[in-house]
């Protein structure tokens, strides 16, 4: 794991384990790696006006794109490329996760689903698909209120 995650998680008093596994690329892989709680997936999207927004979901929902488009008033949402995933999440397609926000200056917006809210165990990248790491609740919560980005908990 970054040396940076790991003293941000530390210096915030935000417990986690950390499992290590085979880089995963795919939900459907990350099933086969033997790690607790609810797996999450992150999907980091942008709209025609340049607004960006990082979406936590479990893994075993879908995202309805057009559906969130119109939530958020976006207009021609898509994934964000490979270059806007560096420069706002210091990150690399198939690695997102909210351990992303750290590196944010605020100007991503951030949508949870409130299954991964409420769940006891929770587990995504540190923006580093051959681990994982493992959050309580209590400690997702304090993960989430260190960002100075816009929340917002919804049912997907």
């Amino acid at each position: 794991m970054n040396n940076k995650i790991k003293d941000y998680l530390d210096s915030h008093e935000i417990k986690f384990k950390l499992h290590k596994h085979k880089p995963v690329f795919t939900c459907e892989e990350a099933l086969e790696i033997d790690v607790p709680g609810l797996m999450c997936k992150n999907l980091f999207l942008k709209d025609k006006h340049d607004k960006f927004y990082l979406v936590t979901i479990p893994e075993y929902k879908r995202l309805d794109v057009k559906e969130f488009c119109k939530l958020v008033n976006g207009k021609k949402m898509r994934f964000g490329n490979d270059a806007e995933l560096l420069e706002k999440l210091n990150v690399t397609a198939g690695s997102v996760s909210p351990v992303g926000l750290m590196f944010n200056s605020g100007d991503v917006e951030v949508f949870i689903d409130s299954d991964v809210w409420n769940a006891e165990i929770t587990t995504f990248h540190p923006n580093d698909n051959s681990m994982s790491l493992e959050f309580s609740k209590e400690n997702l919560h304090k993960l989430y209120s260190t960002f100075n980005n816009k929340k917002e908990i919804m049912k997907f």
